[in-house]
């Protein structure tokens, strides 16, 4: 054998077997305080099944919730702002969804305060899809048109910035209200000339339309987290409970980071349709920085501003983290004072 391949190939080969005993290791450490006999607890969890949702539905694919001591239950949701929703009333025990529909939520709605326990995906996937033939060729030429988004979602605020650092006034355009597997079929239907959403309706929609598709980035270089959130109140109370939620997450984070390929044919069986635009601008891991603190303050300021709120009023968005029970587990992942 040539020995420079043969050195390649046993480079190679440990190289896999390095990763293969740091996930088995990482696994180890993970589920070593449950014990044998220990009854599995009962948790629920509202998701979107979209590829931000990603770490949730591995972690359930791969038995991790098993594993730590959970019999977890994912509700699919259309929108994560449903799914917050029905965390709030006590549908379920924990939702994922993005900072903005959290921090309008601790905001406005009379209904409880939610927490986060950990941000598991960050995100740069929502774009604008407009028609030609409906004399969108430019970002510019959204002034005037009537533009589909869904009300309550990143959208709102994703759309209030495009004319800012665009150059453009969105004053005579319309915005209308669809549900966010509503916003495709309007499109090309011509009901609307453009449309702001998010992977995988993204894709869809611009292989239905061909040419006459045109695309802008929809978050004008903003970072959007994915977060997951519970009721305090609950999380003050099932703290084992969530403690093991965290633990099959961050398994689901190593095996996603080290298997790729394998984690978006999981993903596809879950009804999850990757797509490699989104993904070559996500990052799934299990975190709770600074970055998100300061995304935060800026939808605060956004909310406050929409709902007249005086800026005296706005709340010190590090409050709506809940980080105890992610630095008991993974200390590293805590990059926030509070």
């Amino acid at each position: 054998m040539d020995p420079i391949f043969y050195t390649q190939t046993i480079t190679h080969s440990c190289g896999c077997i390095r990763r293969l005993l740091a996930g088995a290791l990482l696994v180890c450490v993970l589920v070593s305080a449950v014990g044998a006999q220990e009854t599995r607890e009962d948790l629920s969890i509202g998701a979107v099944p979209i590829e931000r949702s990603l770490l949730i539905y591995v972690a359930e694919a791969k038995g991790y919730f098993e594993l730590v001591g959970l019999n977890v239950t994912i509700k699919d949701y259309e929108a994560g702002a449903h799914a917050i929703r029905d965390a709030a009333k006590g549908l379920i025990d924990a939702a994922a969804c993005s900072d903005l529909v959290l921090v309008q939520h601790n905001m406005i709605s009379k209904l409880p305060q939610m927490q986060i326990l950990g941000c598991i995906n960050s995100a740069r996937d929502t774009k604008v899809i407009g028609r030609r033939d409906h004399g969108v060729a430019k970002i510019q030429d959204l002034a005037g048109k009537r533009i589909g988004l869904a009300f309550g979602t990143n959208s709102e605020f994703y759309i209030s910035l495009l004319p800012i650092l665009n150059d453009f006034s969105l004053a005579e355009s319309l915005l209308v209200d669809f549900k966010p597997s509503e916003l495709g079929p309007a499109l090309v239907r011509g009901e609307v000339d453009a449309v702001m959403l998010w992977e995988p309706l993204i894709s869809k929609l611009e292989q239905e339309l061909g040419a006459n598709a045109v695309s802008f980035p929809g978050q004008s270089g903003v970072l959007s987290n994915w977060v997951l959130v519970a009721q305090t109140e609950i999380i003050q109370k099932r703290q084992a409970a969530f403690e093991k939620l965290l633990k099959g997450l961050i398994m689901a984070e190593d095996f996603v980071n080290r298997n790729p390929e394998e984690a978006m044919a999981v993903a596809k069986k879950a009804n999850i349709v990757p797509s490699d635009t989104a993904s070559r601008t996500m990052e799934h891991k299990v975190v709770l920085d600074r970055l998100l603190i300061l995304a935060m303050e800026d939808r605060a300021r956004w909310v406050a501003a929409k709902n007249n709120i005086p800026p005296s009023d706005i709340p010190n968005v590090s409050k709506f983290l809940y980080p105890q029970i992610l630095e008991r587990i993974k200390p590293e992942a805590i990059r926030v004072i509070y």
